[in-house]
C-alpha cells in the first residue's frame, strides 16, 4: 500500500512539473525574433532575485536568467542599439531597444541559493557611491 501511494505521489509531482513546463513553453512560443527586449521582458520576465549571466560577443549579447525557481532561459539579443560615446565605447550593456536574434531556449535547472556575502558587498559598494 505504501509503495502504491509513493508511486502515485511521484507520478502526480511529475505531471505537475510537465504542466509547468508546458505553460512556460506556451509563453516562450509568444516570443518572436525581432521583438525588443521590453517586449520579451513582458512575456518572460526575470524571476525576482534571479542571478543573470551576460556575455557580449561582437554585435550580439547572450543572456541567461531564471524565470522561476526551476527554469531558466537563454536568449540572444543584438547589441547594436546600445548608447555609445564618440569613440564608440558602449556606455550601457543593455537597453529596452535591443532586438531578439533567436528564439529563447528553456533550460531545466534549479536556481542557486543567494550568496549572502555577495549581496552585502553589492550593498556596501552601492552605498559608497
Amino acid at each position: 500500500m505504501k509503495i502504491i501511494i509513493t508511486i502515485l505521489m511521484l507520478v502526480t509531482f511529475s505531471m505537475a512539473g510537465d504542466r509547468s513546463e508546458e505553460a512556460l513553453r506556451l509563453r516562450l512560443n509568444q516570443v518572436k525574433i525581432g521583438m525588443t527586449r521590453a517586449q520579451v521582458n513582458k512575456i518572460i520576465p526575470k524571476y525576482k532575485g534571479s542571478p543573470k549571466s551576460v556575455i557580449i560577443n561582437g554585435s550580439a549579447q547572450f543572456e541567461t536568467y531564471w524565470i522561476d525557481q526551476r527554469w531558466k532561459v537563454s536568449i540572444w539579443f543584438d547589441y547594436t542599439g546600445v548608447t555609445r560615446d564618440k569613440s564608440g565605447k558602449a556606455l550601457e550593456h543593455e537597453n529596452l531597444r535591443n532586438k531578439l536574434l533567436s528564439k529563447p531556449q528553456l533550460i531545466r535547472e534549479d536556481m542557486p541559493a543567494p550568496i549572502p556575502w555577495i549581496q552585502e558587498t553589492e550593498q556596501v559598494e552601492a552605498s559608497d557611491s
